[in-house]
């Protein structure tokens, strides 16, 4: 559970070119129970429940600063089932990303582009992808997944009971840091703190919608070379 998890596939992406996102439970009339039970599982199942919770809900923002390789790092991501918005921001230059009917684009400045492609192919990727949605290969997507945020490496033990962000949580931990999980309704998780930085999940649950881009803002990768 890392945050450069977040960065490498981004990066991947964009090497390519060398070569060719807090809504409250809502509230009733029936008292909120005082636990959901998490308390009472392991370490191994409280995770599985919390990575099934996310998956589940309708959407929800994953959002955090911190460090990758020595390079500050921000995240806002805004995840409505399958589709994915936001930023990420890697030592000061921002991308965009989309991911909406199945595929994946990228839209950032020329100088964010000129720190991942080489001076020899600068001259003609440039004008092509500054300003534009660049459409990635599916299989070189560069939104991380539930499973890949929340993967943790090595084991992983329950840790103490606490509150954060007003809620009461349980740890998860592993070597290289701790996932809070609510012990409120849904065992949603609520920040993940790593060596890397935070990751705070918010807005679960709340309506939202990502469209792909127009056609005519996006330039298509797999055009540009083999």
């Amino acid at each position: 559970m890392r945050l450069r998890i977040l960065l490498v596939p981004l990066v991947a992406s964009a090497a390519l070119l060398a070569g060719c996102t807090t809504a409250n439970p809502s509230t009733n009339a029936t008292p909120t129970p005082t636990s959901n039970g998490l308390e009472a599982k392991t370490a191994d199942e409280i995770l599985t429940a919390a990575t099934q919770a996310l998956k589940d809900a309708k959407s929800f923002r994953a959002k955090g600063k911190g460090e990758s390789d020595g390079q500050p790092v921000e995240v806002d991501l805004l995840f409505a089932g399958s589709d994915v918005k936001g930023t990420i921001t890697f030592d000061g230059a921002s991308v965009e990303v989309i991911q909406a009917g199945g595929a994946s684009y990228l839209k950032a400045d020329a100088e964010f582009w000129k720190m991942f492609l080489p001076a020899e192919v600068q001259s003609l990727a440039l004008p092509l992808v500054t300003g534009k949605y660049v459409k990635v290969p599916s299989n070189q997507s560069p939104i991380p997944t539930v499973d890949m945020m929340l993967k943790p490496l090595g084991d992983v033990t329950k840790g103490e009971q606490t509150t954060v962000a007003g809620k009461k949580v349980i740890t998860v931990e592993t070597a290289d840091g701790k996932l809070h999980v609510s012990l409120e309704g849904k065992p949603y998780p609520v920040d993940l703190v790593s060596d890397d930085g935070t990751i705070e999940f918010t807005d679960i649950d709340a309506d939202a919608t990502v469209s792909a881009p127009a056609a005519s803002e996006v330039f298509d990768l797999s055009a540009f070379g083999g």
